[in-house]
């Protein structure tokens, strides 16, 4: 049941814009109706990634700034779905709007500019993703232990 306007507390239910994407999934990328019916995903979809935003709230980084990053994410979304894996819109955008956030943060939490190759290699040896060469990253010193001769 589709909340009403009368309602904000009420959650949105999205089920009424699953036929869109199955509709976009059909139009050639040169038609002019595609953009209409992705935009109105874009725009209907909008308090998901809003909603997405508000609870990365509070780490150093401007409210607007998050915003806009959790909406990239959700065009992102709204592109790469594919209604024919059979799970719903939510359960494939909300991982993909948080990922575009989280990257925001990974990237602009740096005081340096590095490249993302070198930051995901800079992981622990246990999460290290299979990119990178097994010698890369931070190195431990080794401690010393005191000699024994004499």
């Amino acid at each position: 049941m589709a909340a009403d306007a009368g309602q904000p507390n009420q959650p949105r239910d999205y089920t009424d814009l699953e036929p869109l994407f199955v509709e976009l999934g059909g139009l050639a990328e040169e038609d002019p109706r595609r953009a209409d019916v992705r935009d109105r995903l874009v725009t209907e979809y909008l308090p998901v990634a809003e909603h997405v935003a508000l609870r990365f709230r509070n780490r150093g980084e401007p409210h607007d700034d998050l915003v806009q990053v959790a909406r990239l994410g959700l065009v992102k979304a709204v592109d790469r779905f594919d209604p024919a894996h059979g799970s719903d819109f939510l359960s494939f955008a909300v991982p993909t709007i948080m990922g575009e956030v989280r990257r925001y943060f990974r990237d602009a939490s740096w005081a340096v500019r590095v490249p993302r190759g070198a930051k995901d290699c800079t992981w622990p040896l246990a999460r290290r993703p299979p990119s990178c060469p097994s010698g890369s990253g931070p190195r431990r010193r080794r401690r010393s232990s005191p000699s024994t001769s004499g």
